[in-house]
């Protein structure tokens, strides 16, 4: 919707029927994001690109380490990511959202700036590992966390977070002797995780629940370090990758698989610098030729043709030496470094946290618009289609598949008189054996199993589940 208003603000702007500062005007209303907004207008329509790839990691100067949910600034979804921007939005519509605050990438960037070393080293490590050697990335995840767990936090940020947490619970009518029974939830939210073909960008950093006032920071400090987990590391050099292949002239890349399959001559395997393991040749030139021949790269599954950035370096670096590969590498190379210090550099990395009101759910939900076995949306015959997965107690076991929940489709049809006609279309019990709840007397969470007479209803009773949709 963002990017069809802009192609039209941007069009009047180009045929004279706006004025260059009421066209930023225009575009900062739906991208809240002045900066992008005068790029986009000072480069004219053909710029209207740059909102599909924008990333928006780097925090303005105006944005302050923490706000709060129903701040206008809460909305700025290239600043903040999804979950930031879209539960506040929510929330400021009356939905019934839990209330939260946020820490903001400036408070990320705050962080850096107390701990430079931290910040160095992990560029070292993101930049030097083949994020598609899990024996490696693994090794970096786990130094990574250990830096940041003793890194040094500034008193001023402590004392805004723990103010903030005590004014939540005084919202939810906690009295300040009552504190220690209050806890949030800590969620991560990185701006610029754009979905990929086959790649979602949904669970890639980390979520801790049942947060006290005394662990308020350390949870957001390994929060923050799911920036660097694995997952997150791959998914960034996946994005360079993507966009770097959108770029290119991709004909390029027969070229290159001849000219490597004649570099390594006799070997059978691919050594890469930062890589436990040499990667069989055939499968690197088998996925060069794969990505060489799509008709569009949108259409690529790229966990089943996935070559890491730091693979396409080795490549350029072997063809490289052979007389006719020198040119072609150069420029290759250097097309890529530019959009792996765009994406994959921890520099342009940015996190939000939001800090929300935990809720110890009797029942957790999980929807998706679209059928997860089938593709099938709906939406032909003028429907829509919402499915749920439903299971008793924290939502963690339906997203770590960990229960077999109960499942529900439900369907609208807007009606001669425009409103909205809902119906269950089906439901299916599953067994939901066990479920994981909070112990107050421990302050931990548990698993449990769950009463036979509960696992054979289900969770839901049709009133909630029309109610939800």
């Amino acid at each position: 919707h963002v990017r069809q208003q802009a192609r039209e603000i941007l069009a009047a702007f180009k045929l004279g029927e706006l004025p260059q500062l009421e066209a930023t005007q225009q575009l900062t209303v739906g991208m809240r994001d002045y900066d992008l907004a005068d790029a986009l207008v000072r480069q004219g329509a053909g710029a209207v690109g740059m909102l599909g790839s924008a990333r928006g990691t780097a925090p303005e100067q105006a944005m302050p380490p923490l706000i709060w949910a129903t701040d206008a600034l809460a909305l700025n979804i290239e600043g903040h990511g999804g979950k930031v921007a879209n539960s506040a939005k929510m929330l400021q519509a009356g939905l019934d959202v839990p209330p939260f605050y946020v820490l903001t990438n400036t408070a990320l960037q705050q962080f850096y700036a107390a701990n430079p070393q931290i910040l160095e080293r992990t560029r070292q490590l993101v930049l030097g590992v083949d994020p598609d050697d899990e024996l490696s990335a693994g090794e970096v995840e786990r130094e990574i966390k250990s830096m940041m767990a003793n890194g040094t936090v500034s008193p001023e940020l402590q004392a805004s977070n723990l103010g903030a947490f005590k004014e939540l619970a005084r919202q939810e009518g906690y009295s300040e002797s009552e504190l220690e029974q209050f806890s949030v939830a800590d969620r991560s939210s990185m701006p610029g995780m754009e979905d990929l073909p086959g790649v979602p960008a949904a669970g890639i950093g980390d979520t801790e629940t049942n947060v006290s006032s005394n662990s308020l920071i350390t949870s957001w400090v390994i929060v923050l370090s799911s920036l660097f987990n694995r997952r997150a590391i791959a998914y960034r050099d996946k994005m360079a990758l993507f966009f770097w292949l959108r770029q290119i002239d991709r004909s390029q890349l027969t070229r290159v698989t001849e000219l490597l399959d004649r570099a390594l001559g006799d070997e059978e395997t691919f050594t890469v610098p930062g890589r436990i393991l040499p990667i069989p040749k055939e499968r690197l030139l088998d996925r060069l030729r794969r990505i060489a021949n799509a008709q569009d790269v949108r259409q690529l599954q790229l966990d089943q043709v996935y070559i890491s950035t730091k693979q396409l370096l080795a490549i350029f670096d072997r063809i490289e030496q052979l007389p006719e590969g020198r040119e072609l590498a150069q420029n290759l190379r250097a097309s890529l470094q530019a959009q792996i210090e765009q994406v994959v550099d921890p520099r342009n990395a940015g996190m939000s946290t939001l800090i929300q009101v935990m809720r110890q759910s009797e029942v957790s939900i999980v929807s998706f618009s679209v059928d997860k076995a089938s593709g099938w949306t709906g939406y032909t015959n003028g429907l829509e289609v919402v499915f749920f997965d439903a299971s008793y107690g924290l939502g963690e076991m339906i997203v770590g598949g960990k229960v077999n929940p109960d499942r529900y489709i439900v369907v609208r049809r807007r009606r001669a008189d425009d409103q909205y006609e809902y119906v269950i279309l089906d439901k299916i019990l599953g067994t939901k054996e066990r479920k994981l709840i909070y112990d107050p007397n421990t302050r931990k969470e548990v698993e449990v199993e769950v009463p036979q007479e509960d696992r054979d209803r289900f969770a839901l009773t049709d009133e909630q589940v029309l109610e939800v949709a």
